[in-house]
C-alpha cells in the first residue's frame, strides 16, 4: 500500500499509488497533480526527470532537474526517492 506521506491545511501530499486511491475517494475529493515530468530526450539519449510547475505547492523552480538516467525505471525510482525528502 502507497504511504501518505504528509497532511496539512487539509490536503493530503502523497507518492500516488493505485493502492490508496480508493481510500482517497472515501474521505473526500481526489484532486491529482503531477510533481514531476520524465521523458526521453532522443538528442542526448538518456531519460530526464525534472519538476513539474507546482507553484500552489512551493515544491521547487519548474524544470528544476532531478535526473538524468539510462533507464525508464532507474529515472523513476529516482523521481520517487526525490519526493520523499521534498514532501
Amino acid at each position: 500500500m502507497g504511504k501518505i506521506l504528509k497532511i496539512r491545511d487539509g490536503k493530503i501530499k502523497t507518492i500516488y499509488d493505485d493502492s490508496i486511491f480508493d481510500f482517497l475517494k472515501k474521505i473526500g475529493k481526489v484532486l491529482i497533480k503531477r510533481a514531476t515530468h520524465i521523458e526521453y530526450d532522443n538528442i542526448k539519449g538518456k531519460w530526464i526527470a525534472t519538476l513539474a510547475d507546482m507553484k500552489e505547492d512551493n515544491i521547487g523552480k519548474p524544470g528544476t532537474l532531478i535526473c538524468e538516467v539510462d533507464s525508464r525505471q532507474e529515472a523513476i525510482d529516482q523521481e520517487i526517492e526525490f519526493l520523499k525528502r521534498i514532501l
